[in-house]
């Protein structure tokens, strides 16, 4: 087992998202879906390469414009001319330019500077400076740690802390094949799954060693909050951009696909004054949803360009009945296939938030080509569907087949299938029912007309 014990610790002492999810498993989508509170096709960024437009409105704008010190430290993925100096209301900024793990080329406040030292402590001394010169104002800063990211390598005085043949494969590694969805076989992920397969034991040892060496930094910031004397009166919110296969599924890597590996995450967030201690709550939320939340933690009104809705409510009473509970899948790459991201924008990696307040609180390989890959889907508290746009579909029953073993739609769509039959009369009204909402979510917010 990983050992993260500041996380544990982050989790006992706040509210713990346990059906948390990415909308692209991408790094500068997901960056511009948390500063927008919008889906990608509405932002735009839709690539790794994309950027978000110069006048977007963003949280951390609205935070800046109600006087908030706004700061990101980190793995920023969302490239233009002021790549290293982002405005949207980010006055302080320290990104990460090549992501080595020692002495990488960074970019502070726009000058370019160099690492002190291993990245992940950096990020960490970075963050702390930021806090300890805005404490007595209301903060907002945004720590995009680069961990657990490709190439994996042990952080310094790690490399025994977890024995490679201790490291046993996921159950889903023995996944047949033909229960997996057809774009994925003879991907890039399958092809690195392919070269990775005889070393599993140590690339999965070296994300663990990864995953602990930001637990620590986690609990640094934590630290320094409490004895800052600003715990009590600090937001603090950890997430991951997206996942990453160590061999479930048969695959390796980061890229488009929508297995849970892939796009549900972590969410953990506390704030004595919403969040009850220790509360494990099971609904479905996703990124999308951070905006807004962060903004009425802030006592600040969700903007109408929004899409997410605030979870607070959940924070308070877990079991609300208006919660919806359905997140929506997108994915538009175009010849990029479904394999790992462009080099530098290597994924997998977690996230700190900090809200703190006066007054009102608040290079993996690269990617393979191949056709145009396009899909969207949504997830509910039982069922995932994605629809690929090419006739071709999955479904899983999340309720009976947590790991995602069984793909029901490739059954739905083969008659000479030996369940073809019980499927279609048992599953074949879900699947029309999760595709007739996917289409009126893609209706509502503009993708579809």
């Amino acid at each position: 087992m990983v050992r993260t014990p500041r996380l544990n610790q982050l989790a006992a002492q706040g509210a713990w998202f346990a059906r948390c999810y990415v909308h692209t498993p991408m790094d500068a989508p997901t960056q511009a879906t948390v500063l927008t509170g919008q889906y990608p096709h509405t932002h735009g960024v839709t690539r790794e390469e994309g950027a978000l437009k110069r006048f977007a409105d963003t949280v951390t704008e609205r935070l800046f414009r109600a006087g908030y010190r706004c700061g990101i430290v980190g793995n920023l993925r969302l490239p233009d001319e002021r790549a290293w100096r982002p405005g949207l209301g980010l006055a302080d900024c320290a990104a990460i330019d090549d992501g080595a793990w020692n002495g990488a080329t960074t970019w502070v406040n726009g000058r370019e500077a160099r690492a002190e030292g291993y990245l992940i402590d950096w990020q960490t001394d970075r963050a702390i400076a930021f806090i300890e010169e805005h404490r007595r104002r209301p903060f907002f800063l945004w720590v995009c740690f680069r961990a657990p990211r490709e190439p994996l390598a042990y952080p310094p005085g790690m490399e025994s802390l977890y024995p490679p043949e201790a490291m046993k494969p996921p159950v889903t590694a023995e996944l047949d094949v033909t229960n997996r969805p057809r774009k994925l076989n003879g991907s890039a992920l399958a092809k690195q799954f392919d070269v990775h397969e005889k070393t599993l034991g140590e690339e999965r040892s070296k994300y663990a060693a990864l995953v602990t060496r930001l637990d620590r930094n986690v609990g640094r910031l934590l630290d320094h909050l409490e004895t800052s004397g600003l715990s009590g009166k600090t937001v603090v919110v950890f997430a991951a951009g997206n996942g990453m296969a160590l061999g479930d599924h048969g695959l390796f890597g980061t890229g488009t696909a929508f297995y849970d590996e892939f796009v549900r995450v972590p969410l953990l967030v506390r704030y004595p004054r919403a969040a009850r201690a220790g509360t494990k709550i099971e609904r479905v939320v996703g990124l999308v949803d951070l905006a807004p939340t962060l903004l009425e933690l802030a006592g600040l009104p969700r903007a109408m360009v929004m899409q997410g809705q605030s979870f607070v409510t959940l924070l308070k009473e877990p079991d609300d009945p208006h919660w919806a509970d359905e997140e929506f899948f997108e994915c538009d790459a175009p010849g990029a296939g479904p394999g790992p991201v462009p080099t530098g924008a290597r994924s997998g990696a977690g996230s700190i938030l900090a809200a703190g307040a006066v007054a009102q609180p608040s290079g993996s390989p690269p990617a393979s080509g191949g056709a145009a890959f396009s899909a969207r889907g949504l997830v509910t508290r039982h069922y995932k569907f994605v629809d690929y746009l090419d006739g071709s579909s999955t479904l899983y029953d999340l309720k009976r087949d947590p790991d995602e073993m069984e793909d029901i739609g490739a059954i739905l769509n083969n008659p000479s299938h030996p369940r073809y039959h019980d499927y279609t009369r048992t599953y074949g009204p879900v699947q029309k029912v999760l595709r007739d909402r996917l289409t009126l979510w893609r209706k509502q917010t503009k993708d579809l007309k």
